[in-house]
């Protein structure tokens, strides 16, 4: 699961990086709280997060992201022009559900052959690690796009994105188009 804060730079432009360092421990600290106690995360880089989930597949990792973005709704910092709110974006992966299409954008025989090692006296370890962080780099960016098409512009028709906000759907010309951000995109 990836998820970044909505309009993080706004923020640091209007109230201050000091202000934007506190938000950035505030939710530091939500999420440490919100995951389960074997997940594991961390911050990716400026405002984006990367919490790693083991054995959930798309439907538990979007409930636990559900749990986490109603927290995040919920926080508070005090500043001096009031009380500042905040909303995350995230996108969701999943070994589990996207096995077939790892096997087939990367080129890999069998998941099932890397992760459940069936002679591991005379398995070539060096390649089955080498072949699991082409899978997790793969996976981040699965939820990279997941997480870039939650903030972008959509119909709440049929789901198209836009990077701008037109008047209909280009797809299906329904009017009830959507500003992005503040949601969950699973691939």
């Amino acid at each position: 699961m990836f998820f970044d804060l909505d309009h993080f730079k706004r923020i640091n432009d209007q109230y201050g990086h000091q202000i934007g360092d506190e938000l950035l421990k505030k939710i530091g600290y939500i999420t440490n709280k919100v995951k389960r106690e074997y997940d594991i995360a961390g911050r990716y880089g400026g405002e984006e997060f990367l919490i790693i989930l083991p054995e959930a597949n798309k439907e538990q990792a979007e409930k636990a992201a559900r749990k986490l973005m109603e927290e995040i709704r919920k926080a508070e910092i005090i500043t001096d022009r009031g009380i500042l709110r905040i909303s995350a974006s995230f996108g969701i992966s999943s070994l589990i559900d996207n096995s077939a299409l790892i096997e087939k954008d990367l080129r890999i025989e069998s998941l099932e052959k890397i992760y459940n090692v069936s002679d591991p006296l005379n398995a070539d370890w060096e390649n089955i690690n080498r072949q699991k962080r082409v899978i997790a780099d793969y996976l981040i960016r699965l939820s990279d796009i997941a997480m870039y098409k939650a903030k972008n512009n959509y119909c709440g028709n049929c789901g198209e994105t836009f990077s701008c906000l037109p008047k209909e759907c280009p797809g299906c010309g329904s009017s009830d188009i959507r500003e992005g951000r503040n949601r969950i995109v699973v691939i």
